[in-house]
């Protein structure tokens, strides 16, 4: 009876889940993105620089500050939830959840400044 509990402590329901492995993917994934994020910002802003037209030169310029405010938004709440992991010490007031929801509130103005949450 025994040999047969034991050996059924080796079945499980889903054998392939390995967590390690699924964090690792996971931060890959993040990576990956960064660098698509980045390159896409790189190409916004080299458009931006090429354009003839002023009135769209505006409006891509509006875009890329827009997009940079996200990416500026991103990094200070990936540094703000790992502040305490990375470097052993209390957040310091800059990464605040007050600080967060202004930085949130920054987004939001400059995606209605661009048009983007205006309805069709």
């Amino acid at each position: 009876m025994e040999q047969a509990a034991n050996s059924l402590r080796f079945l499980s329901v889903r054998p392939a889940y390995r967590p390690m492995a699924q964090s690792v993917l996971l931060e890959l994934w993040v990576a990956v993105n960064a660098v698509y994020f980045t390159a896409g910002f790189l190409i916004l802003v080299t458009s931006y620089r090429h354009l003839l037209d002023t009135r769209e030169r505006h409006r891509v310029g509006r875009l890329v500050v827009a997009v940079g405010t996200f990416g500026l938004i991103a990094v200070h709440n990936i540094v703000g939830r790992n502040w305490h992991d990375w470097f052993g010490s209390a957040r310091p007031g800059l990464f605040s959840p007050t600080a967060s929801l202004v930085t949130d509130a920054l987004f939001l103005d400059c995606a209605a400044d661009t048009g983007a949450l205006r309805p069709n």
